[in-house]
């Protein structure tokens, strides 16, 4: 009966360890930290979260606008946008003001990693105008802004090289689960986030 009891106590300390292990992993904000070295704040926090956003639902209203709406998945090539939305970097999108014009010339680009190759012509969502004089005008426009994102890419990776992962860097990737007083600038300015949790505050 003695060892029991014994066990008993010893299991429930070990709980209310693990209960206090788990807690202290999660990410809170107090008011007392500083922002995080590669966080994104202000006005930058603002522009890359209003731009994932609009990202997000120019795929997901053009998937949704020709379903049923009774079907709640997306189909392959919308999975498809989502993943390439979730690969452009914060930094990309909080320097960046994009409109109706311009965000396919994000989407149409191969890849965000390696080099800065973007697509040809052809478009998702045929953005381009027939004719050809309107045509030429929407590769000028497009030209330039293609210009400015590989730029601000470049710009981003190498930041990105130049800053040696620090200790907070490692707090921040092993933080995975919010607390209840978490919010977006909890998350992403004085931790670190990546574009699919800054996706969940659209």
């Amino acid at each position: 009966m003695h060892s029991k009891v014994e066990s008993l106590l010893t299991l429930t300390c070990l709980m209310i360890a693990a209960v206090g292990l788990v807690a202290g992993d999660a990410q809170r904000c107090t008011g007392d930290e500083r922002p995080h070295p590669r966080g994104l704040c202000g006005h930058r926090l603002a522009q890359a979260h209003s731009n994932l956003c609009f990202l997000l639902r120019e795929v997901y209203h053009r998937e949704h606008y020709h379903r049923d709406k009774r079907s709640p998945r997306l189909d392959a090539s919308a999975k498809g946008l989502v993943q390439k939305i979730y690969s452009i970097p914060l930094d990309v999108l909080a320097d960046l003001d994009l409109s109706k014009d311009n965000w396919h010339v994000l989407l149409a680009k191969k890849s965000w990693d390696g080099d800065n190759y973007f697509g040809s012509d052809v478009f998702p969502g045929n953005m381009i105008l027939p004719g050809p004089e309107n045509r030429r005008r929407s590769h000028r426009r497009i030209g330039s802004f293609t210009k400015r994102i590989a730029r601000l890419l470049k710009e981003s990776e190498s930041n990105a090289m130049s800053k040696a992962l620090d200790v907070s860097d490692l707090q921040s990737l092993a933080r995975s689960k919010r607390t209840v007083s978490s919010n977006m600038v909890c998350d992403c300015c004085y931790n670190r986030c990546s574009p699919e949790e800054l996706g969940t505050y659209c």
